[in-house]
């Protein structure tokens, strides 16, 4: 049975080597440049059927648009806008409510300790909180999470299409929906407090992970390539949008999968609250039952958007120890450790990072601690 499935594996990866070959390095290309490839190769076949949305806003990196002495912040804004609208209780929990915005514009705040400070209903909470987030500019500041204010903007847009939303998030978390779909979900913001003054480049950024502060998000730059129309179409044009879409497929997978591993294990890195953990390029393969070079090739030369910065993707596959932690694992207990008991000898090391669970050979833990000094020195 075991061997049955290896020979099923095998050849399911040959098959793939077989249909791209003279096109793997296509694989290694960002999405943009993709695109550009892909228009090229089809010109020729206007019957066919192409979506390619250059403008995505969220793959594109934030430059500083120039600074103006008089410019306010939307912080600013909003809180000029509840003055001129509200008083009396109605603005004192206003200014509560704007005051638990994190920097993305996302309420963080509790509706039961604003209603207990100011001695009314968390209803009445409640209300002033969609009153700043349908009725104030930026649309959806206060919203608690981006499934909320996807909602307040599908609102604004669509105002009596119920089931949008639902297709929207399906999309965002699949990377599954119509054209139709696609196009809206590419206008859309992922956060209130993105400044529209903000000038793009087009960049290469191909992996989103968005944190609303109650899910994560995974959007991948693939997604917004499409290619149909494929009945009745001549042989070799067939072969040719056969093999396109063969190789959108993998790019596809292997980035959301990618992403999908890096939430799993690098979710502490990704909040601010820990190290990268070990997770091999290996483990991808297996996950999506491809070669490692395959997916190799799909995580060069494309960086991945978090709420830490942008990185290249391959930043968080880190190779594991023998005991299975990575680098920056064991780099994080040694210095711990030096920081509890001083400078002590490489064996002292060794038994504080044993108790740990961390066992290393002496001249090892001597290599890690080269390695912090250098660190340290060179910062």
């Amino acid at each position: 049975m075991l061997r049955n499935q290896v020979k099923a594996s095998v050849e399911a990866k040959l098959n793939l080597t077989i249909l791209l070959k003279g096109h793997l390095q296509l694989l290694t290309v960002p999405s943009e440049e993709l695109q550009a490839i892909l228009e090229e190769d089809l010109k020729d076949a206007p019957y066919v059927f192409q979506t390619m949305s250059r403008r995505v806003r969220w793959f594109r990196q934030d430059l500083p648009a120039p600074q103006v002495a008089s410019k306010r912040s939307w912080w600013e804004s909003i809180l000029q806008q509840i003055k001129m609208e509200l008083d009396g209780t109605e603005l004192d929990v206003a200014m509560d409510i704007i005051y638990c915005l994190d920097d993305r514009g996302f309420f963080r705040g509790d509706v039961n300790s604003i209603a207990e400070r100011w001695g009314v209903h968390p209803d009445y909470v409640e209300d002033i909180r969609e009153f700043i987030m349908k009725e104030l500019e930026p649309t959806g500041i206060a919203s608690k999470s981006m499934e909320e204010f996807i909602k307040v903007q599908i609102e604004e847009m669509f105002p009596d299409n119920g089931d949008l939303l639902k297709e929207v998030l399906e999309f965002f978390r699949t990377g599954r929906a119509s054209k139709a779909v696609k196009e809206l979900a590419g206008r859309l913001k992922l956060y209130p407090a993105e400044d529209e003054t903000t000038e793009y480049s087009s960049g290469s950024v191909d992996l989103l992970l968005e944190w609303d502060g109650e899910e994560w998000y995974v959007v991948v730059r693939d997604d917004f390539i499409e290619i149909g129309g494929e009945e009745d179409l001549p042989k070799e044009v067939l072969e040719k949008v056969k093999r396109w879409n063969v190789l959108l497929s993998l790019r596809r997978n292997i980035l959301r999968k990618a992403g999908e591993l890096i939430l799993e294990r690098q979710k502490d890195f990704l909040l601010g609250k820990g190290p990268l953990k070990s997770l091999t390029m290996r483990e991808l393969a297996q996950v999506v039952n491809v070669s490692l070079s395959s997916v190799s090739r799909v995580l060069s030369n494309k960086y991945v958007k978090t709420p830490v910065g942008i990185f290249p993707i391959k930043f968080f596959f880190k190779r594991e120890s023998k005991d299975g932690y990575s680098t920056e694992e064991v780099l994080r207990a040694v210095k711990e450790v030096i920081q509890q008991l001083g400078d002590v000898s490489d064996r002292k090391l060794c038994e504080a990072l044993r108790a740990k669970g961390i066992n290393l050979a002496r001249r090892t833990v001597c290599k890690y601690r080269r390695m912090l000094s250098h660190e340290r020195h060179s910062g």
